[in-house]
């Protein structure tokens, strides 16, 4: 098979690989495992992939074939896949697009190798259970998923004489000075990922939600809801201005570095590219968590980044024992994507804090893997998650407000593109 994209070769092996596994491991010396992911934005994170899979050859012979391809690529190529029943092992399961619910009838039950990793290592948290685990069952194991922190400009604070805010509010507080002096904030709310992420993580604040807990019930409407779709709109008039309307998911960066920015949300490319590109701003920002809502309320969008099996794959159990040792050696890759990768275990979480504080611009992002959560949140991973993430529900829903000035309307019709969904999709 030809693929129109970067092509690695990387071989594996089996070490630390899940107890029930072990005894299988000669009758898979000489196995083939195809991997498929998308290009990772830091070369230095396929360079370690690279040599830690030469270490898991050297064990077992095992080979893998790790194919990268652009993100926007992978659905088109999983589509191809499942109708042919043939192509990849594993496959990286992406959020926002949400793929594993979309697919989940296709992958593997990897329940034993999930339940291994968790009881040696401190357990899951709740981001990985809430987007690997179908019902009782896993469907994929999480790698990593990435902050959606709040960034902002630490001398504009200090000029202004504000402390770094921790609530929406002190962000509109602050942002009112910030814009009168040249240096208003910003949020997209234009269709993409960044806006998703923007209006999850600011609903979530206001404790609302769009769905219950159980999957049941569609909860758009709500006294939470308005009262984040008013602050919204608040905030937008008096801290922002117009541009952030039709902003790409690359305009909060360009905004920030440009020296005009003084606060948005974003993970911390924003600061990373700052310091290469214009280091005389980069100084100046830094990352903390996102901010907390009227009642305390403070969650994390991420972008989830797993991996599963595909159930007509010839080699799983070679498979199961590669992810096995992937994972196992998960805090090994951590210095070359810090800042970047956030872990799914409770064990590896707690062993990121003295790495993020040697940079004191992302130190307090040692909070994340707490208050993080995937797309569809509360709810349980479903196929109408992936729809009103990749249709742009939320984001439009918070358009809408600003521009009329209606939240009713707005949370109304929000409510009827959602259940047209469900409908739709029967979950």
């Amino acid at each position: 098979m030809k693929f129109n994209r970067r092509h690695v070769l990387i071989g594996a092996g089996a070490a630390l690989a899940a107890p029930a596994l072990i005894g299988r491991a000669a009758a898979q010396q000489g196995q083939t495992v195809r991997m498929l992911s998308r290009s990772h934005f830091v070369p230095e994170y396929e360079t370690w992939l690279k040599e830690l899979a030469a270490k898991f050859e050297a064990e077992t012979g095992i080979q893998v074939i790790s194919d990268h391809i652009a993100q926007a690529e992978l659905a088109v190529r999983y589509v191809s896949e499942v109708s042919s029943q043939q192509g990849h092992d594993i496959v990286e399961l992406i959020d926002p697009f949400t793929l594993l619910p979309v697919y989940a009838d296709q992958l593997a039950d990897v329940s034993d190798i999930a339940e291994d990793l968790g009881a040696r290592n401190g357990g899951w948290l709740p981001v990985a259970e809430n987007y690997t685990k179908v019902g009782d069952t896993w469907k994929g194991v999480l790698n990593y998923y990435i902050d959606h922190s709040a960034c902002y400009r630490r001398d504009l604070f200090e000029r202004i004489g504000a402390e770094v805010p921790q609530t929406w509010q002190e962000v509109l507080e602050a942002g009112v000075k910030l814009k009168e002096i040249g240096h208003p904030v910003g949020m997209s709310f234009a269709r993409g990922a960044d806006s998703t992420a923007n209006f999850n993580c600011l609903l979530w604040a206001f404790d609302a939600a769009w769905i219950s807990p159980d999957g049941a019930d569609i909860t758009i409407v709500s006294p939470e809801t308005k009262a984040a779709l008013e602050f919204t709109k608040e905030l937008y008039e008096r801290a922002m201005t117009p541009e952030v309307l039709s902003w790409d998911d690359s305009g909060n960066n360009r905004f920030m570095i440009s020296g005009r920015g003084s606060w948005t949300l974003n993970a911390p490319s924003v600061y990373k590219t700052a310091m290469a590109q214009a280091p005389d701003i980069g100084q100046h920002i830094f990352h903390t968590l996102p901010p907390a809502g009227p009642n305390g309320t403070r969650v994390n969008y991420s972008m989830v980044y797993g991996y599963g099996i595909w159930e007509f794959s010839p080699n799983i159990e070679a498979s199961k024992r590669w992810l096995t040792y992937l994972v196992d050696n998960w805090m090994s890759s951590y210095p070359a994507v810090v800042g970047y990768n956030y872990p799914g275990l409770r064990d590896h979480a707690a062993q990121i804090g003295p790495v993020l504080a040697e940079d004191p611009h992302i130190a307090d992002l040692v909070g994340i893997p707490e208050i993080s959560q995937p797309n569809g949140y509360p709810g349980p991973i479903s196929k109408t998650a992936a729809e009103v993430a990749a249709t742009y529900v939320l984001p439009d829903m918070f358009l809408r407000s600003v521009r009329s000035g209606d939240a009713d309307e707005a949370m109304a019709w929000a409510e009827g593109q959602i259940r047209e969904i469900q409908a739709r999709q029967g979950a």
